[in-house]
């Protein structure tokens, strides 16, 4: 029950702390989410909607299948103990330790049913949380791509130029804050998160090599690419937001900056300087959560693995 008590943990300081914040971001990225069908268009905003849906899609059916292994599987047992050794051991889906006899039938029951549906609920948060985080991480990498083509399509030879580029700092500014309040937001969970996923991803790797009955080790290879899944979705979108947001330089840099008077040159250079550091979503002050970060749990993870074997 160590991932119950992560999931509920997480969720609970997230939503109790940081639901304003959740709450703004929603209002912004809403008011600014283009209502331009050319513009989704141009910027793939269907297709990278789809891959989020596929992924989480993809989460949900092993989350769902990890679970119901756990939930039913003691009956079975069960039924398998009364007729072939002809005596019934009550059995619960998570080993724990429970200060009142399960052995009495309602009592069993009820402790059943509760664990049956405490794990669904575990399901359904940590699903909402992957959803969420997803789905900030791709209208703010939408922002800053609709960004871009702006900074790229402004002639610094209109007059209008100096207030449109005006405009797309203002935007630019915006963007920082609402990857920085995102990161605020998801910060202590996302540490969390990497910490139980690092450990699910050595656990399971090692039960399933060592020690795991054979019923069950589908149901660890289970977890482990439930910890890998979860984990990657994470940094997948950390590393694309990191490089939606470093191309605004790079659009800074293909704009005919040099036909503009020294006004415009001057906030281009101040727009460049501010663009030159990539935004990130940072966990609690410990990771940057990007590609880089996964290649770090995944060797942290096999050396914890490798220790484990050693020991065994």
């Amino acid at each position: 029950m160590e991932v119950a008590a992560q999931a509920l943990v997480s969720s609970y300081i997230m939503f109790s702390k940081y639901l304003p914040v959740l709450m703004e971001l929603s209002k912004t990225l809403k008011d600014q989410f283009p209502n331009n069908l050319a513009t989704q268009k141009k910027h793939g905003f269907h297709r990278k909607w789809k891959v989020l849906n596929y992924l989480v899609n993809l989460c949900m059916i092993i989350y769902f299948s990890c679970i119901d292994f756990f939930d039913i599987r003691p009956l079975f047992w069960m039924i398998y103990d009364s007729f072939m050794l002809q005596e019934v051991r009550v059995k619960l889906p998570f080993e724990m330790y429970c200060p009142f006899d399960t052995d009495n039938l309602y009592v069993y029951i009820l402790m059943y049913l509760f664990l049956v549906w405490a794990s669904y609920t575990i399901v359904l948060v940590m699903l909402c949380y992957d959803i969420g985080f997803g789905s900030i991480l791709v209208l703010e990498c939408i922002q800053f791509e609709i960004l871009c083509d702006k900074i790229q399509n402004i002639n610094p030879r209109k007059k209008t130029a100096k207030s449109e580029l005006k405009e797309c700092i203002a935007i630019h500014e915006k963007l920082i804050y609402m990857v920085n309040k995102t990161s605020e937001a998801f910060s202590f969970v996302m540490l969390h998160n990497i910490l139980a996923s690092t450990g699910v991803i050595c656990v399971s790797s090692f039960l399933v090599v060592h020690g795991a009955e054979i019923s069950l080790i589908w149901t660890f290879m289970e977890m482990l690419i439930t910890g890998l899944l979860q984990i990657y979705i994470h940094c997948y979108y950390g590393e694309k937001l990191m490089g939606s947001s470093i191309k605004i330089a790079e659009s800074l840099y293909n704009n005919k900056w040099y036909d503009g008077d020294e006004d415009y040159k001057k906030l281009i250079l101040v727009m460049m300087v501010q663009s030159q550091r990539p935004q990130k979503i940072n966990a609690f002050g410990f990771f940057d959560i990007n590609f880089e970060t996964l290649s770090d749990i995944l060797a942290k993870s096999y050396s914890y693995f490798s220790l484990l074997k050693s020991m065994y």
